[in-house]
């Protein structure tokens, strides 16, 4: 059994306290996966996604309608799950503007009209999550002993994709690296409620770091989708042993494996580039893109593989945490416009990942010229450290901050920050945040004042008000002169020299 807002609302832990939902209604079947308590305003990077957070809005209350809303957006870039805000002296109401900004995201809101003791909330329900949790991994014990089983007495794959529907109540079915059922066993009618569309999980299977097919699942609840995730690794695993039973691994895939491992050095020489792209089936001189990723690393249909069917030709290299790609994109004359497209569809497909990084490398007019795109999308990946709240990393738009946040370069980028950006900073804490990022939306939109008020969820008095006061801090509008490329390169680098 899994808990949800809508659970969450009539445990018995948090009945005393009267919640009602006063934001984001339409949201409340999302999946609760732990209960924190904090009122610290800055406490988004600190989770992980899928908490309920409790608050007494003691700090809350204290702030500007403008960083209230921030506080809500970063939650819900964060997927945190909802907010229950307890009111009080220090919050009597919640705030207009924290639930306008709730409503638009779809994010829901609980008011808390009594007083509970947080700790008795968290304990109570985190302790039902745990044991959860544990039911899970003793399946994932059951179906890891199963599955070896099996290998053992030399079953089939669709012997062991069979064991698996069984034991799981699911449709399972393996995808080949073109799209071909390899084999499916779909799931007795009766365990799948009729009322409830499945949605696929999909888990590579590689073997040797080739990506060889995807396994894929059809949960048909979130204790289904929890479920796969346990026991996903050892179910991935003995299918790829089973696979190597029925035959060995093509050349094309081989050469894919051994193409994007290789890719980002800069001794391979040119024929062995050219004969593995040929293998492949690139045509070597078609310009090319080098992609990297880190973290959960979901394939097959409608994973990344959806995302790159319509470029058809790409080779793969991964394992489980990581995979380095080389896409190859048949029309030159609209190759950036391809690049930008597939950015878009990778986007869409990294906003359902729980942990995971996407660096895209920029274009580059042929396969012998691969390593500057590799090389460049591996050092944007590089300078992240965590799995943070942006999922896909443009290397052509970070490449200049990236550049200059280096070790032997920091003295010389902060000078670059300070010298652009001290007079924001000297507007305090609170109020120089907030014309930081306003200024750095204005910037990124192309000094469109309609864009930037739309991305900051302003109107546009509101916004013009804050540009009046930034242009007023700066001297003049820096919109077509000579200083707008200084303030916006030190506009991002804030970020890189983690300086607010």
């Amino acid at each position: 059994m899994t808990i949800t807002v809508k659970d969450l609302l009539e445990h018995p832990a948090l009945v005393p306290a009267a919640p009602v939902v006063v934001a984001g209604a339409e949201s409340l079947d999302r999946q609760v996966r732990w209960i924190h308590s904090s009122e610290v305003l800055t406490i988004a990077p600190l989770l992980r996604g899928g908490e309920v957070l409790l608050s007494g809005g003691e700090l809350l209350g204290t702030v500007s309608p403008a960083e209230q809303r921030i506080y809500v957006r970063r939650l819900a870039e964060r997927r945190v799950t909802a907010l229950a805000l307890e009111t009080g002296p220090s919050l009597p109401v919640i705030p207009d503007a924290l639930l306008a900004e709730a409503n638009e995201l779809s994010f829901p809101v609980l008011h808390l009209r009594q007083v509970v003791p947080f700790v008795s909330v968290t304990e109570a329900v985190n302790a039902e999550l745990v044991n959860e949790s544990v039911s899970r991994l003793r399946m994932n014990g059951k179906i890891a002993h199963v599955l070896s089983d099996l290998l053992g007495s030399g079953a089939e794959v669709g012997e062991m994709l069979y064991a698996l529907t069984a034991r799981l109540a699911m449709t399972v079915a393996l995808v080949d690296s073109s799209g071909h059922e390899i084999g499916r066993v779909n799931a007795a009618r009766e365990m799948e409620p009729a009322t409830i569309e499945p949605h696929p999980v999909t888990l590579s299977v590689t073997i040797r770091g080739v990506h060889r097919a995807s396994l894929v699942f059809y949960p048909v609840t979130d204790a289904g989708v929890e479920l796969v995730s346990a026991i996903g690794d050892r179910a991935v695993e003995a299918i790829g042993l089973a696979l190597l039973r029925t035959g060995p691994q093509s050349p094309r895939d081989l050469a894919g494996s051994e193409l994007a491992s290789l890719a980002a050095r800069t001794d391979l020489p040119p024929t062995r580039l050219a004969e593995l792209g040929r293998v492949v089936g690139f045509c070597v001189d078609d310009p090319v893109i080098g992609i990297m990723t880190r973290g959960t690393f979901n394939w097959g249909p409608p994973g990344l593989e959806g995302a790159l069917a319509p470029l058809r030709r790409f080779a793969l290299s991964s394992s489980a945490f990581e995979a380095h790609l080389v896409v190859s994109i048949p029309d030159r004359s609209h190759a950036a416009r391809q690049r930008n497209e597939l950015i878009d569809r990778i986007r869409v497909w990294a906003a359902q990942a729980d942990e995971l990084l996407v660096s895209v490398g920029p274009v580059v007019p042929t396969l012998l010229t691969v390593g500057a795109t590799m090389r460049a999308a591996a050092a944007c990946l590089a300078r992240r450290t965590t799995l943070g709240d942006v999922t896909v990393l443009d290397a052509a738009v970070t490449q200049v901050t990236d550049w200059l946040s280096c070790d032997h370069l920091r003295d010389d980028a902060q000078q670059l920050v300070t010298g652009q950006l001290a007079m924001l900073f000297a507007a305090g804490p609170n109020e120089g945040s907030i014309l930081l990022d306003t200024l750095e939306a204005y910037l990124d939109s192309g000094c469109s004042k309609t864009r930037t008020a739309a991305f900051l969820h302003l109107t546009r008095q509101s916004l013009y008000s804050r540009l009046d006061r930034i242009f007023a801090i700066l001297g003049s509008d820096p919109t077509g002169m000579d200083r707008a490329l200084g303030l916006h390169l030190a506009l991002k680098l804030r970020h890189n020299l983690q300086l607010s």
